[in-house]
């Protein structure tokens, strides 16, 4: 099972949850692409490009309680970069070569 497969699964839970901490674009890349990703031992890594913080939430709290919902929502390890900031341009291709699991309508 890839990544992708088990993210599939569960990607009305996803939707809402993105939709609800203003996440734009969510981007699955790494290991988690591959046939052989495994939920027992394997984390996922994962994009974000968020919008402005929902009413309440500064920027901070929009990243790390999206985090740690998502963590839940999928019950493996997940590291999450936000897309603004990423420097390294080996980073931006590995990216751009993933999966978007969730693009805000």
């Amino acid at each position: 099972m890839s990544g992708a497969e088990y993210i599939k699964a569960r990607a009305g839970a996803l939707d809402e949850l993105c939709r609800r901490f203003g996440v734009r674009r969510l981007t699955l890349f790494g290991s988690g692409l591959g046939p052989n990703w495994d939920p027992s031992a394997s984390d996922l890594d994962l994009c974000a490009e968020f919008g402005d913080p929902p009413e309440g939430l500064s920027g901070f709290r929009q990243f790390f309680s999206f985090l740690l919902e998502l963590e839940e929502l999928l019950g493996v390890k997940v590291d999450v970069v936000e897309r603004l900031a990423i420097s390294r341009p080996w980073l931006i291709s590995a990216i751009d070569k993933g999966l978007d699991v969730y693009v805000a309508a």
